[in-house]
């Protein structure tokens, strides 16, 4: 389900199945449910291409409704009028695997042909909804295990970039990127055709040369430390910072 009154739409809806259970008897044993009413999102594995993020709406032991949001390897949303020329099929796959998952109440749909990493994305961002949806849920662990992809604050300059990798809870690798705009032969920012800036990641052509010895140090010592928190690289400050805001956020969509 698309559109703007969606939201109105399944808050009612998820109020009248918690009106109508509220005023029935106890329901027997084996009639108990599996997950719990309300709103539950998670996001798929990231990958260097980006990753898609599910909000499944969970009424009644049902999904009512299912979101999909896909974002690129920047950390930027996949709009569907600027990314219609580079993947025309991008909407109508969304629209579909949402209609496939609240009609069949499961994350283990079939892909839309045509958009298997598409489709793949969003079910392992749904599998985990509903694993957060659970009444009863298995393990005690912190973390899925899977890499995780965390963005920091943009700013006119670029952000910060951090794909964790997670395993049994322990961060076993980080990776670090830094976006920087790019440039016309005459030096400005390029632009695309809705005069949106063009971002790519920095490398070799970044002007301060501590920023790549920074990028590499700032994994380890994640990794080391087994979070995001650790000592600044010296003359990289903000890169650092960024890198660390990233991670934690990483962590954060990763959280079970």
């Amino acid at each position: 389900m698309r559109g703007g009154w969606r939201v109105l739409a399944v808050a009612v809806m998820l109020t009248l199945v918690g009106l109508a259970v509220t005023g029935c008897p106890v329901r027997p044993a084996e009639e108990a449910r599996t997950f719990r009413d309300g709103v539950f999102t998670a996001v798929s594995d990231g990958e260097p291409h980006g990753y898609a993020r599910v909000t499944l709406f969970i009424a009644g032991d049902r999904i009512v409704d299912a979101q999909i949001d896909e974002y690129d390897g920047y950390g930027l949303l996949k709009q569907y009028p600027l990314y219609h020329a580079l993947f025309p099929l991008l909407g109508e796959a969304h629209a579909t695997l949402e209609d496939r998952m609240e009609a069949a109440g499961t994350w283990d749909v079939e892909a839309f042909t045509g958009a298997t990493g598409t489709s793949a994305r969003v079910r392992g961002a749904a599998r985990r909804a509903l694993d957060r949806a659970l009444v009863e849920r298995p393990g005690d662990g912190t973390y899925f295990d899977g890499t995780f992809m965390g963005v920091s604050d943009r700013s006119g300059r670029g952000w910060g970039l951090a794909w964790v990798t997670l395993q049994d809870d322990r961060i076993t690798a980080v990776r670090l990127e830094q976006t920087m705009p790019e440039r016309d032969a005459e030096g400005e920012v390029a632009v695309d055709d809705w005069l949106n800036a063009l971002w790519a990641l920095a490398d070799e052509r970044h002007p301060h040369p501590p920023f790549h010895e920074a990028r590499v140090a700032i994994a380890e010592a994640m990794v080391k430390a087994q979070g995001p928190q650790v000592d600044a690289f010296t003359g990289a400050t903000g890169s650092s910072r960024a890198w660390m805001q990233a991670a934690e956020r990483a962590l954060e969509a990763a959280r079970r």
